[in-house]
C-alpha cells in the first residue's frame, strides 16, 4: 500500500487529525473498489524514484482527504450575510450622500455653525486620528508623529491649484464604490472572490459537494505540480484522470453507485489552462 505511512499517521490519536479526515482515509484505504485505483497503471509515472513516488502518494492522500472533509457550509453562510450586509450599507451611504447635499444646501439660511469635520478632509483626519474612541494609543502616536508632519505642506498648500476632496467627495466616492460592489454581489459570477479557490466552491448557488470536491483537488495538486515526477506531453503528473478521480470522490465523500458519475465530474473539473 503507497500510503500505508501516511495512514498510520493520519490514525494516530495523538497527532489531533479531526474525525472526518480520519473516517475519510479509512475509506481510501480500505475500500475494496481502491483496490483497483492503487493498481492502475497511470501511476507508474510518479515511480522514477523511491523519494518521488513517496512524494508523489502522500500529497494524494493529503488533498484526497482534505478536499472531501472541508464543510464549506459555515463559508457559504458568511457569504450569503455579508451580501446582505453590503446591500443595506449601500442603501445607507446613497441615502447619507442626499443628505449631506441637503445640509450643504441648508448651511446658508440654517443658524447652524457645522463642524469643520464636517466639510475638511483634513479636519476629518484629524478628528479620527487623535480620537482615543477611535483609534488605540499606537495609532494615534503614529498619526501625530509621523504622518501629521507629512500631511501639513499639503494641507497648508490646499487651494484651487492644489484640490482636495472634501469630505461630500469622499462620500460620494464611498457610496458609488459600494453600489457597485452591491451590483457585482448580485451575480455569482461578477463577485469580486478573495482567492480563486472561493471561486471554484461558491459560485454555483446551491452548494455542490463533487463540485467543490473536484475544484479543490484540481487546483491543490496542481500548486504543488513540483513535487510530482513523470509528467507526459499534455498530461502533467499532478492531473489524475477523469475516470480516476471520479473513483476516488466517490470513495471521499461517501457516495452511492451513480449512472454517469465519470460524465459529471468531468464537467465539474477545472482545465488545465484555466489554472
Amino acid at each position: 500500500m503507497p500510503v500505508q505511512e501516511s495512514f498510520e499517521r493520519i490514525m494516530d490519536e495523538t497527532l489531533g487529525y479531526p474525525q472526518a479526515e480520519r473516517e475519510c482515509a479509512i475509506r481510501l484505504v480500505s475500500s475494496e473498489p481502491m483496490e483497483k485505483f492503487y493498481r492502475h497503471p497511470w501511476f507508474s509515472r510518479w515511480n522514477v524514484s523511491s523519494d518521488a513516488y513517496s512524494t508523489s502518494w502522500k500529497i494524494w492522500l493529503n488533498q484526497a482527504i482534505v478536499a472531501a472533509a472541508a464543510d464549506h457550509s459555515a463559508r457559504r453562510q458568511a457569504l450569503d450575510e455579508q451580501r446582505e450586509r453590503i446591500s443595506r450599507l449601500s442603501a445607507v451611504l446613497e441615502e447619507a450622500v442626499n443628505l449631506f447635499a441637503e445640509i450643504e444646501d441648508a448651511e446658508g439660511t440654517a443658524p447652524i455653525l457645522l463642524p469643520a469635520e464636517l466639510s475638511s478632509a483634513f479636519d476629518l483626519m484629524d478628528a479620527a486620528g487623535t480620537n482615543s474612541g477611535i483609534v488605540g494609543a499606537q495609532e494615534r502616536a503614529g498619526y501625530e508623529l509621523y504622518s501629521l508632519p507629512l500631511l501639513l505642506p499639503i494641507r497648508r498648500a490646499e487651494g484651487v491649484a492644489h484640490f482636495i476632496p472634501s469630505v461630500a467627495h469622499m462620500l460620494s466616492a464611498l457610496s458609488l464604490s459600494t453600489e457597485l460592489l452591491d451590483t457585482q454581489l448580485a451575480d455569482r459570477k461578477t463577485i469580486p472572490w478573495s482567492y480563486q479557490s472561493d471561486q471554484d466552491i461558491f459560485e454555483s448557488q446551491k452548494a455542490n459537494d463533487q463540485r467543490a470536491y473536484v475544484r479543490h483537488f484540481d487546483r491543490h495538486m496542481r500548486f504543488l505540480r513540483s513535487e510530482f515526477r513523470g509528467s507526459k506531453a499534455g498530461e502533467p503528473a499532478w492531473r489524475l484522470p477523469d475516470s480516476l478521480l471520479a473513483l476516488q470522490c466517490k470513495v471521499a465523500l461517501d457516495l452511492p453507485e451513480l449512472d454517469g458519475f465519470v460524465d459529471r465530474l468531468r464537467k465539474h473539473r477545472l482545465r488545465v489552462e484555466d489554472l
